[in-house]
């Protein structure tokens, strides 16, 4: 199937090998999430712990839910023989979907976090 539009440059090496694709869910997603993490902990040094612990949280939850869904449907479409620029658009769109639910839910998913954690991550008034 033809596309009708041009494909970026930088795809050709996952187009040339879509092996590549699922080594990326599995493990340099993770990696780059990861140091994204700390260096958005370090530049948001100038705001509050709170606001900081929001958007750590919301990465970490996003990290853990595209790490494990993304590697499973990634193996699925490989193997299944779906064209790799398909692969890479539905990575993207499922990290994206998953990014926006966490922002959007985060009270439910703190809550579920706290639900399911010997820590607490709210802190409770006395």
């Amino acid at each position: 199937m033809e596309f009708g539009f041009e494909i970026p440059h930088w795809m050709n090496p996952f187009l040339e090998n879509p092996m590549l694709i699922v080594i990326w869910a599995a493990f340099g997603m993770p990696l780059f999430i990861l140091v994204f993490m700390f260096v958005i902990h370090w530049l948001l040094g100038i705001f509050s712990a709170g606001f900081r612990e929001k958007v750590i949280m919301v990465l970490a939850v996003t990290l853990v839910i595209t790490w494990l869904v993304g590697f499973i449907l990634m193996m699925l479409m490989f193997f299944s023989g779906v064209h790799p620029v398909k692969l890479i658009f539905c990575w993207f769109l499922l990290f994206i979907t998953v990014f926006v639910f966490c922002i959007m839910e985060y009270r439910l998913v703190l809550k579920w976090i706290n639900s399911h954690s010997e820590i607490n991550l709210v802190k409770k008034k006395r």
